[in-house]
Order: C-alpha cells, then structure tokens, then sequence
C-alpha cells in the first residue's frame, strides 16, 4: 500500500514537471520579474482613481465632521443689548404696541 502512494506521488510529480516550464536560471531573472510587476502596476489606472476617490470622501467627511462639531455662535438680539447697555431706543413690542419705557414713564 505504502509502494503504491508512492508510485502514484511520483506519478503526480512528473505530471507537474511536464505541465510547468522551468524557469531560467539567467542573471537578469529578476530584474525582468520586477519589470514585469512594474509594467502590471502602471496599468492600474482604475486603482488609482478609486485610491484618489476614497482619499477626497475621507477628506470631506473629516471636514464636514469637523465643521458640525463646532459650536455654533448666535449673534445676540440687538433688542436685548440695546436695552441692557442704555444705548439706542428702547424696544418696542409689536403685539403691545408700545414700548418698555414708555409703560415705565407713565407711572
């Protein structure tokens, strides 16, 4: 049994070497490996683009990210700054009709 697995491994093995060329053994082995591999990568336009794509999405959700966090500054009511320093008119009320310091003064 142990001969026959053997014998059929052998078999599988001199099946390989007959399908699958040798490579040479030149010297300039790698160096046309490495331009191939380079040749291969230069033709990835499509990479490039989905690598330029990705990095602008990341770019803009870390800006809009960024600009949502920020505490937003209201500018304050100039009725109530007007009123608090003493400078200006006083307020008027639209639904009274009449003004603050009018009510006051009639007193």
């Amino acid at each position: 049994m142990k001969r026959n697995l053997e014998n059929e491994l052998d078999l599988g093995f001199a099946a390989y070497r007959a399908v699958v060329a040798v490579p040479d053994a030149r010297p300039s082995f790698s160096t046309d490996i490495w331009s191939a591999i380079e040749a291969k990568r230069a033709a990835r336009v499509f990479g490039f683009w989905a690598k330029a794509l990705t990095s602008s999405a990341l770019a803009a959700s870390l800006a809009l990210g960024v600009l949502s966090s920020m505490p937003e500054r209201l500018p304050e009511p100039e009725y109530l700054a007007a009123y608090l320093e003493g400078n200006g008119p006083a307020p008027f009320d639209a639904e009274l009709g009449y003004s603050i310091v009018d009510s006051e003064t009639s007193r």
